[in-house]
This record gives structure tokens, sequence and C-alpha cells, in this order.
């Protein structure tokens, strides 16, 4: 006698996996997406956009967390050489948004770096060239 069971995947409500960053990186629009439990890493990514002086950069952050205050988390916008050009502290719930024109700018965004240290909650990092 054979049995055979089958067990379905589990249902995500919001479509991403646990600690799994989903990452969406074009010429014009990069976005980090990730829903952690405890979750702790660093990871960078190199940007595939190249902004100039006529570019503006739309950038949001949105957080719900809900890991402890003292368990801190960064996400770093660098130069190719890694100065970073923002920085942004990710330990608390909120949302942020930033339009920036870069004609001013002698160094331009090449790299996001995400160093997670115990980030429990989900965020959405976007960055979108005009």
């Amino acid at each position: 006698m054979m049995l055979s069971n089958c067990v379905d995947p589990p249902e995500y409500d919001d479509g991403l996996l646990d600690d799994i960053p989903a990452i969406v990186n074009e010429t014009d629009f990069f976005s980090l997406a990730l829903k952690g439990e405890k979750f702790t890493s660093e990871e960078s990514w190199d940007l595939i956009m190249v902004p100039d002086t006529n570019s503006i950069l739309h950038t949001t952050l949105r957080v719900d967390y809900t890991g402890k205050a003292t368990d801190s988390s960064f996400i770093h916008l660098t130069t190719e050489t890694d100065t970073v050009l923002m920085a942004f502290l990710v330990s608390g719930s909120g949302s942020i948004f930033f339009n920036d024109t870069l004609a001013q700018w002698t160094r331009f965004p090449r790299k996001v770096i995400f160093n997670a240290h115990v980030f429990s909650g989900s965020l959405d990092y976007q960055i979108i060239k005009k």
C-alpha cells in the first residue's frame, strides 16, 4: 500500500516571503521590499539607474515596525566609492518622502546598502528617477 500526501504552500497576504528582500532594479526605478521577523543581514545592490544633473529622484521609505526600539537597521544610498549620500535609520514606524533635483550634486547614487539588525516588520523603499 502506498500513500501520498500533498501540502499546499502557505498563503501570504502581502506577496512577500518572510526574511527574503524583494528587489526591483531598473533603469529608472529601484525598490526594496521586506517582510522581516528578527531579520539580520547586510546586503547591497548596485543601481542600474544612472542619474545625471538633469535627473530628479523621488525617494520614499515606509516602515511598519514591530520590533524593539533598540533593534536598529540602516539603509544607505552611496556613490561608487561608498560615500554616503543619504542614510536612513530604521528603528520605528513611519514614512519619509524626498524629491531631490540633482542639478547641484557632484556625485550620484550608485548603490543601496541595507544593514538589518534584528529587523521585524515590513519595509518598502523606492527610488524613482524622472
